[in-house]
């Protein structure tokens, strides 16, 4: 049997361990933990398979862009002639617009123009190789020894201001000579090329004569604006963010019910010791105890299950001590009430009365 002292200090530590689990404190679910770590990984995840998907999709659409600027441009070669070009070259001359009124001018325009019909994204122009002794050119030359001169440009028939113009010089880059000199098709490596008139991604082909020979030093060039380009990301982008929110929504929803079935029984199991911690003790763990497959929820279940046994007997067999301890400390202090009516003065002048009456009645 407890001690009067054992038994109020076990009421105490109860006490204690009430109040001390009543503190407040930060609370953050095991569902919510499970969300913000799982919508975390899950973002940083898509955010970086987006961002090469994307950059791999535009990859992809710039190769095609190319290939289709290099059909366009090498149909706009296929019309043309290095005899018209060196006519067009030699003889023209420019108009008051910087341009020229020559019928090769004129002709080679028509083309152009022909193939941005059927092409409009495409916009073609021709030049030669200059720095050379009859070169002609309107304006200084080049300071360099890689010198293009201009001859056409459909540019001038939409916007003169994106126009080059007739005999213009022009600084040539290390692909308008190769293609100049080795009469093969070359990419602008730039994607896209910024000059004075713009932002293009550009090519480059060789002339051939009247009997499809490539003629060193005349070349034609083809541009797709940057604007293109800037639509074509713009579709991608807006595309793709679609398919990736939609996914990502649907992947959310997914985690939230991974995260749902993964802390139903977790949360249940919290609320079951709650009812426990507040003395509710017949609370039913079989569907935690006995699930299909054992796991740590199980265990703690099990563990809960012979505690609150334990807990539940101790307490029982306490409050009988306690119920007992009562007992005995109202008798004893109803024997000492007694005792300190009996011990007085009073009491015992009382008595000796009483036995005196008692004689005399038993003499009578």
């Amino acid at each position: 049997m407890h001690s009067f002292s054992e038994i109020t200090s076990l009421i105490q530590g109860k006490d204690m361990l009430k109040s001390a689990s009543k503190r407040p404190t930060r609370f953050l679910s095991i569902r919510a933990k499970l969300l913000i770590i799982f919508t975390l990984l899950f973002t940083a995840a898509f955010g970086t398979l987006f961002y090469l998907l994307y950059d791999f999709a535009v990859d992809v659409a710039v190769q095609r862009m190319r290939k289709n600027l290099e059909d366009s441009l090498l149909a706009a070669a296929a019309g043309i002639t290095a005899e018209e070009m060196t006519r067009l070259y030699r003889e023209a001359t420019r108009n008051g617009d910087g341009f020229s009124d020559s019928y090769f001018y004129q002709k080679q325009m028509d083309w152009f123009q022909q193939v941005h019909d059927v092409n409009p994204d495409v916009w073609p122009y021709s030049f030669v190789r200059g720095n050379r002794a009859d070169t002609r050119r309107v304006g200084d030359p080049v300071l360099t020894n890689d010198e293009v001169v201009f001859l056409v440009d459909l540019w001038s028939a939409y916007d003169p201001s994106k126009a080059v113009k007739f005999l213009e010089p022009y600084a040539a880059s290390p692909q308008m000579i190769e293609t100049l000199e080795q009469g093969v098709v070359v990419h602008r490596p730039e994607v896209p090329l910024y000059d004075q008139w713009g932002g293009w991604i550009t090519a480059y082909a060789p002339v051939r004569d009247s009997q499809g020979n490539i003629v060193p030093g005349y070349g034609i060039g083809a541009d797709l604006t940057a604007e293109y380009l800037d639509d074509v990301k713009s579709g991608i982008f807006r595309r793709m963010l679609i398919t990736f929110l939609v996914c990502y929504v649907i992947l959310f929803l997914l985690i939230c019910i991974v995260a749902d079935s993964f802390t139903r029984r977790t949360i249940n199991l919290t609320h079951v010791a709650h009812e426990i911690g507040d003395g509710k003790y017949d609370q039913d763990l079989k569907d935690f105890s006995q699930p299909l497959l054992e796991d740590e929820i199980t265990q703690l279940a099990n563990i809960f299950e012979s505690m609150v046994a334990k807990v539940s007997t101790r307490e029982f067999k306490l409050k009988q001590q306690v119920s007992n301890l009562c007992i005995e400390i109202d008798e004893n202090r109803r024997l000492e009430e007694v005792k300190e009516i009996t011990d007085n003065d009073f009491f015992k002048d009382l008595t000796e009365k009483a036995k005196l009456i008692r004689q005399r009645y038993d003499e009578d």
